[in-house]
């Protein structure tokens, strides 16, 4: 079995667990699922790390994110299929519905003014309440793997437009963009919905812009792709 055979087995048996045990496997519990030694899967693990399947545990090769699941507890609690899950940031939190094709309920708070913010969402990525709310990203997407935990520390859900830009005066993000909560949501589930499917891969960056311009995301913060 060649190594990307091996890693797809290994990222199916992650994906499982995620969805039958509601929880991230450890490498133990993957090697045992497939009945492999835990040094196979590390291996495996340590690819998928380099492709950024998924993000690490510090100094370890162990599951920190596998987006849009944290092993958490993180700000974003996010209540769906009938458990409690975490999401690194706003666009991650609002991504584990669709992931899980069920409706969700996350739950936060505004970095600005400090309320609580719930917002529900369907299993298609729609919501009809706290229309007000809006997601704001400080770091440009060609820029978001630079510092992702920086980038991830920006992607963030507000009460209003009004107190995004009260927490930019203070935070001075490199760059900003601001979401309605119907784009927000849009891009978590165009984004997540086949996160766990056994067929999954990484978006490429012409995908990525399609999705981006679908949903009518400012071209000078989104693009990727360099123009000529």
């Amino acid at each position: 079995m060649s190594d990307a055979e091996d890693d797809r087995e290994v990222r199916i048996a992650i994906a499982r667990s995620i969805k039958t045990r509601g929880k991230i496997p450890t490498i133990a519990d993957v090697a045992a699922d497939l009945g492999k030694d835990t040094r196979h899967v590390d291996a495996s693990f340590a690819r998928m790390i380099e492709g950024r399947v998924f993000r690490a545990r510090k100094d370890s090769h162990e599951i920190y994110a596998y987006s849009p699941f944290c092993v958490g507890p993180t700000d974003f609690f996010v209540t769906s299929a009938g458990r409690l899950w975490f999401g690194i940031d706003a666009w991650d939190a609002l991504g584990i519905p669709a992931a899980l094709g069920q409706a969700g309920v996350i739950e936060t708070h505004c970095p600005d003014c400090g309320e609580e913010l719930v917002l529900e969402v369907d299993a298609d990525g729609g919501t009809e309440e706290q229309t007000w709310i809006v997601m704001q990203l400080g770091v440009r997407a060609r820029d978001f793997w630079k510092d992702i935990e920086f980038t991830e520390s920006t992607i963030l859900l507000f009460t209003s437009e009004e107190h995004a830009e009260r927490w930019r005066a203070k935070a001075k993000p490199p760059a900003f963009t601001t979401l309605t909560i119907e784009q927000a949501t849009g891009l978590a589930h165009r984004w997540y919905a086949r996160k766990l499917d056994p067929d999954w891969r990484r978006f490429t960056d012409e995908e990525a812009e399609v999705i981006f311009d679908d949903l009518a995301l400012d071209p000078a913060f989104w693009h990727v792709i360099p123009t000529a």
